[in-house]
């Protein structure tokens, strides 16, 4: 719970930042307004996105300490002492989980155009996804053993 009212919140000031930066130059914004309207879209997909996946990082050190020591609130405490001490580490994880996150939408993106059976895509779509959080869960005890990337 306070995670998601700490998504909210952020999703908040960065509308609310994007507007105020949209309203300094209204005549260009009003001219390319189609440009305006997929920017705002973009950058708050992003914003999202990057939220998620620190949320997932966090699950993740969390459930690294809950499996070593069964202690469910310590491991909560430990989990944020971990992301409190390594967050640089974590950046830059979330940075290459994006990166790979957008790989795998392009290929997604590919295999779309050519499969045209919604089960089957629907499968493909969910499996892409599997191994994306297996990779990012790895990758992400990685970061935690070893401090770095």
């Amino acid at each position: 719970l306070l995670f998601a009212l700490l998504f909210f919140i952020v999703k908040i000031l960065v509308t609310i930042i994007t507007n105020i930066i949209l309203d300094i130059a209204p005549v260009f914004f009003s001219i390319h307004a189609g440009f305006t309207e997929n920017f705002k879209l973009a950058f708050n997909g992003a914003v999202s996105f990057y939220l998620v996946l620190s949320f997932l990082i966090i699950i993740f050190m969390i459930y690294n300490n809950f499996s070593r020591h069964y202690k469910i609130w310590d491991s909560v405490g430990k989990g944020f002492a971990v992301f409190r001490k390594h967050w640089k580490s974590f950046a830059v994880a979330v940075v290459f989980a994006t990166i790979a996150a957008l790989a795998l939408t392009l290929v997604g993106i590919v295999v779309k155009r050519s499969i045209f059976s919604l089960t089957v895509l629907m499968f493909f779509n969910l499996a892409m996804g599997s191994v994306f959080l297996a990779w990012l869960r790895l990758y992400a005890l990685k970061v935690i053993s070893h401090g770095n990337h």
